[in-house]
């Protein structure tokens, strides 16, 4: 207690040290803002238990909000001006009490006996949920400034505003690219070391390490963190003179120094922690081989660094995107660097990689185009289509995946296949437009309206909630909300605050995850596809415009599948429930609905599946696991910790879904492996040509040699129809308490054991209708 009285004192003089420094007062209406945070703040505490540990810090905290309340209090009354240094003093305390709340809450549930919670992922999620309460604070008084100032933060760091509205011809922009396509990469996180949740852990410490690393050694450099996501970081950066950019790179190349030290730290920390509990010997493997990959090659975040070039047009963003594309390029192609970091944007560098990519792929097909993998299968790397070569599909889902091991003989091959595959991230360069949008040639999907004036009315909007002088109208307040609502890469969906929000409010939630097939495999074959039209032109200038116009473009394929993908989900949701507005969170290649369990029927979500070839999962939360916070007092919990327990059976129920896309998985795996199988015993069938076919052979077909490839041409099909027939690509992954169900179109359990017994019939049957025995 003594410690206590100490720093409780010590506080008290920091506090009287601020006052005495003060220059003026708090306006009257300010303080009234502050006091309703704090009023909000005691409220919270009072859900908190008294009980042992956690009541003798309530305790404490309620002392703390007391002396902050009696400051306030004094500024209120002398209702004199104060400048803005001790506004941000009062809003910094509110903002400090209310995380100690948080971690008070946290604990306290812990102790209420609900174990396995994720404090961090709690907290992600509460974030998402404050916007929410920002919305209804500014429904219930639009002139609070704080919720204004917050708002106004929140809709200028959404998707890309920044990086479109920020940066101007001759800016200065830096690129930080986070390690993927190897074992650091967000989905080996996510799938084998630490679940979606751990992987988050690790990109929000990467993010705050970055940021900490810029400070230290960027003190006389102006910069602006214009977006950072899970990929990348991007930075707008002004040199306080001549002398400050040339020293750039060298500074650039330690932040990424100091970045690759703490992050290796960091996830061996994680790595160690996970062991210490993990029984599964397999899991414990993979831990380890994952920790001396990390040892022996650190966390490489490699950098690139450009100029903002000319814009073409006056709806035109193609000269930002290409300056970011630029930094992107530099950052990938540093990757194969040892004695560095990072570089500045050239024309050759870029060039060479183009030709080296070309020479690759021309070395590979000319060296036999052919590899085999452990399990005896053999494959042709390319296939040719008309000009153009295409990567082997089945080949690349394994490479992305770390999964596809070379048979003894091909290890050579199967390196520069790899290093291929690696080097087509060339043009990857995540964007939520398509290269229509961000020329202006057309408006962004679900919104009406074209790139440059969308953001012009959401900057006017922004002004209007940072500056006091604008009284808000409902209009106002309508057009706010409905931004915060809204995905940005997609306006017809939810966007994740939203989501959250009243994805907790139904009782009996169906959480539905919809998973596009091979999205990352079609975006590689589209980056494939554009570089070797960019190999074909000779002419200097003319190669730096269709190096501009292919980043632009770049992932629009993709885009398109996925606006596509959700835009049947939710016709799909709306002819089966008329008049209701689905949940819908959209991530990458998934998309996560929230729907009442009651309208979430196998038909609908077979019916989903139908239409966007895609994997479903459902995962139902009852109400019995829901525990509605209003029934409180009947389960001995108070209402604070009843949200915590809401939101973590929120999160553990998405967690969920990710595990039944696992389940999907094997089942197509299964079907993988067997046409696999199928090839080879194709390949092995010696057809008597000398008996009259069972069926009609083309008159273009002439030689033997031209037979045989047609039969087997022509099983194939059939091959994959039978598959069709028997509905082994149409079947859906349901969980409910802890239990995970696979069933097909015809209300069929399927298991693995199922779907090989299919799959082998529907050869037999392939190869009995020409007249071939098994």
């Amino acid at each position: 207690m003594e410690e206590q009285n100490i720093k409780s004192a010590g506080e008290a003089e920091k506090r009287e040290e601020k006052q005495n420094t003060r220059r003026s007062r708090l306006p009257a209406e300010r303080a009234e803002d502050l006091m309703r945070e704090i009023k909000h703040l005691s409220d919270r505490l009072e859900n908190i238990s008294q009980s042992g540990k956690s009541g003798e810090k309530a305790n404490l905290l309620k002392e703390e909000i007391e002396n902050l309340k009696s400051e306030m209090n004094e500024e209120l009354r002398e209702l004199l001006d104060i400048d803005e240094s001790q506004i941000k003093y009062f809003i910094e305390e509110i903002s400090r009490l209310s995380g100690e709340i948080d971690g008070l809450a946290l604990e306290h549930f812990e102790i209420s006996g609900e174990k396995g919670t994720n404090k961090e992922a709690v907290k992600r999620l509460k974030r998402h949920l404050e916007v929410g309460k920002l919305e209804e604070e500014l429904k219930n008084n639009p002139e609070n400034m704080a919720a204004r100032e917050t708002i106004a933060k929140i809709l200028k760091g959404r998707s890309w505003n920044k990086i479109l509205t920020g940066l101007e011809t001759g800016d200065t922009v830096v690129s930080f690219l986070a390690p993927s396509g190897n074992f650091l990469s967000v989905k080996n996180m996510n799938d084998n070391i630490f679940g979606m949740q751990g992987a988050d852990d690790v990109i929000d410490f990467r993010k705050k390490s970055l940021k900490e690393a810029f400070v230290d050694y960027f003190p006389n450099v102006e910069y602006d963190e214009l977006e950072h996501n899970y990929k990348q970081g991007i930075f707008k950066i002004k040199p306080a003179s001549d002398e400050s950019a040339v020293k750039i790179p060298d500074l650039l190349n330690k932040v990424c120094a100091k970045v690759d030290d703490e992050m290796t730290k960091y996830i061996n920390g994680k790595v160690d922690e996970i062991l210490a509990r993990e029984k599964n010997s397999d899991k414990i493997k993979k831990l380890k081989d994952f920790k001396k990959q990390l040892n022996a090659g650190g966390f490489r975040f490699n950098f690139g660094l450009s100029k903002v070039g000319k814009r073409d047009g006056e709806n035109d963003f193609g000269h930002i995107v290409e300056a970011v594309g630029n930094t992107l390029q530099m950052a990938q192609l540093s990757r194969e660097k040892k004695d560095g970091y990072g570089r500045e944007y050239s024309d050759e560098a870029v060039e060479k990689e183009v030709s080296d990519i070309a020479n690759l792929r021309k070395k590979i097909y000319e060296s036999g185009n052919t590899i085999a993998d452990i399990g005896g299968n053999s494959f042709q790397i390319f296939r040719k289509d008309g000009e153009k070569f295409v990567f082997n599909k089945d080949i690349l889902r394994a490479l992305r995946k770390g999964k596809f091991a070379p048979a003894s003989g091909f290890e050579n091959i199967f390196a520069e296949t790899n290093l291929y595959m690696k080097k087509l991230n060339l043009l990857d360069i995540v964007k939520p437009f398509t290269a229509e949008e961000i020329s202006g040639k057309s408006d962004l999907v679900g919104s009406g309206e074209n790139l440059k004036n969308k953001l012009e009315k959401l900057n006017g909007l922004i002004e209007k909630l940072k500056n006091k002088e604008n009284k808000f109208t409902p209009d106002d307040v309508d057009a706010v909300c409905k931004e915060l609502d809204k995905d940005v890469k997609d306006n017809r969906c939810t966007s994740v605050a939203k989501f959250h929000k009243e994805a907790i409010k139904i009782t009996n939630c169906a959480y539905i995850s919809v998973d596009a097939l091979d999205l990352g495999v079609d975006l590689l074959l589209e980056y494939e596809s554009a570089l070797q039209e960019l190999e074909k032109e000779t002419d200097v200038l003319k190669k730096k415009n269709n190096m501009k116009e292919a980043l632009v473009k770049s992932g629009d394929e993709a885009t398109e599948k996925m606006r596509n993908v959700r835009g049947k989900i939710l016709s799909v949701i709306s002819e089966a429930n008329p008049g209701v507005e689905p949940l819908i969170f959209v991530g990458g290649d998934e998309v996560t609905i929230a729907l009442d369990s009651a309208k979430a029927t196998d038909e609908l979500l077979l019916k989903i599946k139908e239409k966007t070839n895609t994997r479903v999962i459902k995962t139902v939360v009852a109400q019995a696991e829901r525990n509605d916070k209003n029934t409180a007092e009947t389960t001995g919990l108070s209402v604070s910790d009843k949200e915590y327990l809401i939101i973590d059976n929120h999160i553990k129920a998405m967690e969920k879904s990710e595990k039944g896309t696992e389940q999907a998985k094997k089942i197509e795996e299964e079907i993988r492996k067997l046409r696999l199988e199928a090839e080879k015993k194709i390949d092995r069938i010696k057809f008597n040509l000398n008996e009259k076919p069972l069926f009609y052979l083309p008159k273009e077909i002439k030689t033997e040699q031209e037979t045989h490839s047609y039969l087997k041409q022509k099983i194939r099909e059939r091959f994959e129809d039978f598959i069709t027939g028997r509905g082994l690509d149409k079947f859906i992954v349901k969980e409910k308490g802890g239990d995970f169900t696979i069933v097909d179109e015809r209300g069929r359990k399927i298991s693995g054991e199922d779907v090989l017994r299919f799959v082998k019939e529907a050869g037999n049957d392939a190869l009995a209708e020409f007249g071939v025995k098994a």
